[in-house]
Protein backbone atom coordinates (compact mmCIF):
# COMPACT_ATOMS: atom_id res chain seq x y z
CA UNK A 1 0.00 0.00 0.00
CA UNK A 2 1.19 3.58 -0.53
CA UNK A 3 1.27 6.13 1.97
CA UNK A 4 -0.45 9.45 1.55
CA UNK A 5 2.84 11.22 1.26
CA UNK A 6 3.54 8.77 -1.75
CA UNK A 7 0.47 9.73 -3.78
CA UNK A 8 0.90 13.11 -6.10
CA UNK A 9 -2.94 14.45 -6.06
CA UNK A 10 -3.13 16.73 -9.25
CA UNK A 11 -5.48 19.89 -8.04
CA UNK A 12 -6.65 20.00 -12.07
CA UNK A 13 -8.06 16.29 -12.22
CA UNK A 14 -9.54 16.91 -8.03
CA UNK A 15 -11.34 20.40 -9.48
CA UNK A 16 -12.61 18.00 -12.76
CA UNK A 17 -14.06 15.61 -10.12
CA UNK A 18 -15.86 17.63 -7.97
CA UNK A 19 -17.47 19.28 -10.96
CA UNK A 20 -18.64 16.02 -12.33
CA UNK A 21 -19.84 15.19 -8.94
CA UNK A 22 -21.92 18.50 -7.93
CA UNK A 23 -23.25 18.69 -11.72
CA UNK A 24 -26.52 18.30 -10.21
CA UNK A 25 -26.46 20.47 -7.38
CA UNK A 26 -26.01 23.59 -9.46
CA UNK A 27 -28.26 25.50 -11.72
CA UNK A 28 -29.45 24.02 -14.47
CA UNK A 29 -28.82 20.51 -12.75
CA UNK A 30 -31.87 20.52 -10.41
CA UNK A 31 -34.59 22.12 -12.54
CA UNK A 32 -33.59 19.17 -15.00
CA UNK A 33 -33.52 16.78 -12.48
CA UNK A 34 -37.17 17.81 -10.97
CA UNK A 35 -38.60 17.83 -14.68
CA UNK A 36 -37.67 14.10 -14.62
CA UNK A 37 -39.01 13.78 -11.85
CA UNK A 38 -42.44 15.30 -12.48
CA UNK A 39 -42.81 13.64 -16.14
CA UNK A 40 -42.62 10.25 -14.08
CA UNK A 41 -45.22 10.98 -11.48
CA UNK A 42 -47.59 12.56 -14.32
CA UNK A 43 -47.03 10.02 -17.20
CA UNK A 44 -45.55 6.97 -15.50
CA UNK A 45 -42.57 4.92 -16.80
CA UNK A 46 -42.86 1.50 -18.64
CA UNK A 47 -40.05 0.52 -15.63
CA UNK A 48 -40.05 2.43 -12.89
CA UNK A 49 -37.01 1.41 -10.63
CA UNK A 50 -37.70 0.32 -7.28
CA UNK A 51 -37.49 3.84 -5.86
CA UNK A 52 -39.57 5.45 -8.25
CA UNK A 53 -42.41 3.11 -7.31
CA UNK A 54 -42.58 3.51 -3.25
CA UNK A 55 -41.99 7.30 -4.13
CA UNK A 56 -44.52 7.60 -6.36
CA UNK A 57 -46.80 5.24 -3.72
CA UNK A 58 -45.85 7.66 -0.63
CA UNK A 59 -46.93 10.98 -2.82
CA UNK A 60 -49.73 9.54 -4.27
CA UNK A 61 -50.72 8.71 -0.53
CA UNK A 62 -50.11 11.99 0.59
CA UNK A 63 -52.51 13.05 -1.87
CA UNK A 64 -55.23 11.08 -0.84
CA UNK A 65 -55.08 11.49 2.63
CA UNK A 66 -54.88 15.44 1.68
CA UNK A 67 -58.13 14.49 -0.27
CA UNK A 68 -59.96 12.76 2.77
CA UNK A 69 -59.39 15.82 4.71
CA UNK A 70 -60.63 17.82 2.63
CA UNK A 71 -63.36 15.70 2.06
CA UNK A 72 -64.03 15.63 5.72
CA UNK A 73 -64.20 19.52 5.89
CA UNK A 74 -66.22 20.04 2.95
CA UNK A 75 -68.53 17.49 4.55
CA UNK A 76 -68.65 19.69 8.07
CA UNK A 77 -68.59 22.86 6.75
CA UNK A 78 -71.28 22.01 3.40
CA UNK A 79 -68.41 23.72 1.55
CA UNK A 80 -68.94 23.49 -2.33
CA UNK A 81 -65.41 24.74 -2.95
CA UNK A 82 -63.53 22.39 -0.39
CA UNK A 83 -65.51 19.48 -2.12
CA UNK A 84 -63.90 20.56 -5.56
CA UNK A 85 -60.78 21.03 -3.90
CA UNK A 86 -61.06 17.59 -2.59
CA UNK A 87 -62.24 15.93 -5.63
CA UNK A 88 -58.57 17.37 -7.25
CA UNK A 89 -56.52 16.31 -4.54
CA UNK A 90 -58.45 13.06 -5.00
CA UNK A 91 -57.64 12.94 -8.77
CA UNK A 92 -54.20 13.78 -8.52
CA UNK A 93 -52.91 10.84 -5.55
CA UNK A 94 -54.49 8.60 -8.13
CA UNK A 95 -53.09 9.49 -10.78
CA UNK A 96 -49.99 9.66 -8.98
CA UNK A 97 -50.64 6.37 -7.61
CA UNK A 98 -51.29 4.61 -10.43
CA UNK A 99 -47.85 5.69 -12.31
CA UNK A 100 -46.28 3.69 -9.20
CA UNK A 101 -46.64 0.19 -11.48
CA UNK A 102 -44.80 -0.31 -15.04
CA UNK A 103 -47.05 1.25 -17.95
CA UNK A 104 -47.87 -1.61 -20.27
CA UNK A 105 -46.39 -0.98 -23.43
CA UNK A 106 -48.52 -1.02 -26.33
CA UNK A 107 -47.54 -2.55 -29.51
CA UNK A 108 -48.06 -0.34 -32.78
CA UNK A 109 -50.14 -1.73 -35.30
Amino acid sequence: MRSRKDRHIDPQRLIDELEVKQKNTIWPGPLINGASVDKFLWSGSARPSLVQSIAAILFGLLFLCGAAAFCSIAIERHSIIVGIVSLGALYLGGRVLSNSVPKRAHKGR
